[in-house]
């Protein structure tokens, strides 16, 4: 049994809808149980007490009286993992990888507010030949209960100056209370959707070129680790049944002037793709990803973007 306890602590300001800033700070202690089966079945258990506190940033006597919002949630979360990939050489393997999770947390108060939160993540990475891979990945997750998660689709993990759609339709009828982000999708800025619900289909062609080149590893990490990439995102995130459910908040825009208010409803077509290059290296220890890709969006190709992150794999 592997055990590990882990404390984060988070401090960020916003800017809200009604134009003010917001202070939201989150302090969470996990507590985390690995229980491998076999060489490649494992079960996860995670337990976890968040607590979130939310202050507007007086600037006026109307923020003046906001108070200060204060909340304390419960949760477990159940994991299991299948591994039968073989590394080959960074970010480079051979072979299938899985996972599907079930999370629920809650508010230990009258008020309940409870979410429950289900998701799967499946990878196969065929070898073509040495140095080239071909890496697959479909992921999905849906937020159910009181309250919801929304998934912002659109960029990538730990993207540098990343960038947000403002443009794209929030529905605030829905209980949404935490927010996460639904990637890779290149080619997009994040909110290209958003919804209750996501998928996503990523597929790479990965090549090392100095191995291929050498026929044998070097003691130089960065020349050891370079590769290009090749990719295609396909995927959406949306509300209600299907993303093409009329409930799906993407049919709507509002739009206020004044005392007015307008809801639009608007065709469009709730899957987005993107495709694109990038190069891959080791600089001072971190696996260093650049990339550019282009969108497309109601089967037009957008202008397209340039990324920096750092991230493994997907």
């Amino acid at each position: 049994m592997d055990k590990q306890i882990a404390l984060y602590y988070q401090s960020i300001k916003n800017l809200n809808t009604s134009g003010y800033y917001e202070s939201q700070q989150s302090t969470s202690l996990f507590y985390i149980l690995k229980y491998p089966f076999d060489r490649v079945n494992s079960l996860h258990f995670t337990t976890f007490l968040r607590y979130n506190r939310y202050a507007m940033k007086v600037t006026d006597d109307i923020s003046l009286e906001k108070p200060e919002i204060n909340s304390f949630w419960l949760g477990a979360k159940s994991e299991y993992v299948v591994d039968f990939t073989v590394p080959i050489s960074m970010n480079m393997k051979k072979g299938m990888r899985a996972k599907a999770f079930i999370e629920f947390m809650c508010t230990p108060d009258k008020s309940f507010n409870n979410i429950v939160v289900l998701g799967g993540d499946l990878r196969h990475y065929t070898k073509i030949h040495r140095t080239l891979i071909w890496a697959n990945r479909f992921a999905a997750s849906t937020s159910l209960g009181k309250n919801r998660l929304i998934y912002y689709m659109g960029g990538m993990d730990n993207w540098w100056f990343a960038k947000f759609n403002n443009e794209i339709y929030v529905d605030t009828s829905i209980n949404y209370t935490y927010q996460t982000l639904a990637t890779n999708m290149r080619g997009f800025q994040q909110n290209i959707r958003n919804g209750t619900s996501f998928f996503v289909l990523n597929s790479e062609l990965r090549f090392s070129i100095i191995q291929c080149i050498m026929n044998r590893p070097l003691k130089n990490d960065f020349l050891n680790s370079l590769q290009l990439v090749a990719f295609a995102d396909v995927g959406t995130a949306w509300t209600g049944l299907t993303p093409y459910s009329p409930e799906n908040s993407l049919f709507k825009q509002v739009i206020i002037s004044g005392p007015i208010q307008i809801t639009l409803e608007k065709q469009t077509e709730p899957i987005v793709a993107g495709f694109g290059a990038g190069i891959r290296f080791l600089l001072l220890g971190y696996f260093l990803r650049m990339d550019y890709a282009w969108g497309i969006e109601n089967y037009k190709v957008n202008d397209g973007l340039f990324y920096i992150s750092l991230n493994l794999d997907f």
